[in-house]
């Protein structure tokens, strides 16, 4: 049995564990909202998921095999941003990290804003390869929490039935746009991406 003192070290302890806790949640989101994030044009939502277009921009990648073989994948990217190419420049984190799921699938960070029209610098790592996108339409589904891999590929059925619903063919591919740090739990923002063009948005939207 507990004595009356031992309760109190214990509450103590707990108050202190959970304060520790809240604390760093509440920087993660700090960290999170002062990370550069691409800003997408918004074309409108019909059923509950989101359209929108990414004009441009340029992403850094390393080839995965699921989602779940990321992990170490994510310190290659991060030491390239950190400094580790042949320049030795940081590059600022950009929120999303993207995972591509396709036959070839891909883990990504976006290079900030700046860096469009500029030569990103040369990895040392040779695994590491750089795609410039434009013009992208995706249609969005918005979902919280960890994006775990089987979470996401039920979450791309739901995207997937309401696009066939609308009329919209499409094929397996799709993206998972994380937007928070691991360590951050609270809060959680992860998307679902099905690129579309720009004849299949007309429909949609004709106007």
């Amino acid at each position: 049995m507990f004595n009356h003192k031992d309760m109190k070290t214990i509450v103590i302890f707990l108050i202190f564990g959970l304060t520790l806790l809240v604390s760093w949640q509440l920087y993660g989101a700090y960290v999170t909202n002062k990370s550069p994030k691409m800003e997408p044009e918004l074309i409108g939502e019909k059923n509950g998921i989101i359209f929108k277009k990414y004009l441009n921009y340029q992403k850094a990648s390393v080839s995965i095999d699921d989602m779940s073989s990321s992990n170490g994948k994510f310190s290659i990217l991060a030491n390239y941003i950190f400094g580790g190419n042949q320049d030795e420049v940081q590059i600022s984190m950009t929120s999303p990290v993207v995972y591509q799921m396709d036959t070839f699938s891909t883990f990504s960070f976006i290079m900030p804003e700046s860096w469009l029209g500029k030569e990103l610098p040369k990895p040392n790592n040779d695994n590491i390869f750089f795609d410039a996108v434009k013009n992208q339409y995706v249609a969005v589904l918005e979902f919280g929490g960890y994006a775990k891999q089987k979470i996401c590929e039920r979450k791309h059925r739901e995207i997937s039935q309401v696009l066939q619903n609308l009329g919209i063919k499409i094929n397996d591919s799709y993206s998972v746009a994380v937007y928070q740090a691991p360590y951050q739990v609270l809060n959680r923002k992860n998307e679902i991406w099905i690129e579309l063009n720009k004849s299949q948005i007309k429909q949609l939207f004709p106007n």
